[in-house]
């Protein structure tokens, strides 16, 4: 849920420059946003599954970013200790907000509908 807000200010408001003046303004569009269902094209099945099966051999959970790439590295025979990974998009958001004050029943609907692999895979909840 907290991938879709962050998408929404990535590509909607920092590189069209669009601007949301009010927490107001941001939820309702955001909330437009993700109705329109352009939220879809965000989906990343596509990158791990083939005919709805997994193809890959390690997920890696966002909020553990760094230490997932170790691992893998570590599993491959690559070394670690010169890895750092960069912060990007961290500016993106202009609002203190949390996520899920930008949802409503519908929203969350929606996003569960389209993320429902990666919400199940990775046991995210609205809220967690």
């Amino acid at each position: 849920f907290d991938k879709i807000v962050s998408a929404f200010f990535n590509s909607q408001v920092k590189r069209s420059g669009v601007v949301l003046d009010t927490d107001a303004e941001r939820i309702s569009c955001i909330r437009d946003w993700i109705r329109s269902r352009r939220t879809s094209l965000l989906y990343d099945g596509d990158r791990y599954l083939i005919d709805g099966s997994v193809c890959v051999d390690f997920f890696i959970r966002y909020e553990d970013l760094e230490n997932g790439v170790r691992e893998v590295c570590r599993a491959v025979g690559v070394e670690t200790e010169s890895i750092e990974l960069p912060r990007m998009k961290a500016n993106a958001r202009n609002s203190k907000l949390a996520y899920t004050e930008f949802y409503d029943r519908e929203s969350i609907e929606i996003v569960e509908n389209v993320y429902a692999f990666e919400l199940a895979r990775f046991n995210y909840a609205f809220g967690d």
